[in-house]
């Protein structure tokens, strides 16, 4: 009878492939720390994510190649899963420095379960992408506000003038008054339908044409 987990009965069969092999096909990083945050390993990922050679970063402080204005942060979060005994999982985005002197956003997920050795398993993916698109949707509701308050400012200007007028013929008789009042509320109201909708912008922002003059004769 045929022995499919050893080699003459007692030697173990060897791994079909290595652990290397297998984290160098993930998307993601693998790098394991001790708690005082000194790297014991890095995957084959690392050469695709920021440039060093697997080994490059092994018995260095991993903290060093952070963000300055991240890194306490990451620190933070890293001390959280090593003080807890509770089953924790923390999740950070900052940026990692790479091999060639620049940043790059990454997000880290760490468990405060340790491995038999004691060291913490911290599992790292790139987030370049989604902070570019965040930084440019940022930018986008920024040049909105502006244009808003712009509009506004330049819009309450002549609408303060005209209420003012209307004011001083409030007593005239004229047919001509309600209507020119109700003008004027209706354009009030559009300018605060427009602050509003400009601080409730989703992520799919989509911007058209504003036809001012369209707008007045709708008043």
């Amino acid at each position: 009878m045929c022995d499919h987990g050893t080699e003459s009965g007692n030697k173990p069969v060897e791994p079909a492939v290595s652990l290397d092999e297998v984290s160098l096909h993930s998307t993601n990083l693998l790098t394991v720390l001790d708690e005082t945050r000194i790297v014991q390993y890095e995957s084959p990922a690392i050469a695709r994510l920021y440039g060093y050679d697997q080994q490059a970063l092994v018995g260095e402080q991993v903290a060093e190649f952070f963000h300055p204005d991240d890194r306490q942060r990451v620190l933070e979060a890293f001390q959280t899963i090593v003080a807890t005994d509770e089953g924790t999982v923390q999740a950070v985005e900052y940026r990692h420095r790479t091999a060639d002197g620049s940043y790059l956003w990454v997000e880290s997920v760490g468990s405060s379960n340790p491995t038999p050795g004691g060291h913490y398993v911290i599992n790292s993916r790139d987030i370049s992408e989604q902070k570019q698109r965040e930084q440019e949707l940022e930018a986008a509701n920024d040049r909105l506000e502006q244009f808003t308050e712009f509009v506004t400012h330049d819009l309450r200007n002549p609408l303060a003038v005209a209420q003012g007028y209307l004011d001083l013929a409030a007593d005239t008789e004229s047919d001509h008054y309600e209507t020119v009042t109700g003008a004027l509320d209706r354009m009030e109201t559009l300018i605060e339908e427009l602050r509003a909708d400009s601080t409730d912008v989703g992520s799919n922002l989509h911007c058209e044409p504003l036809r001012l003059d369209v707008i007045s004769e709708t008043c």
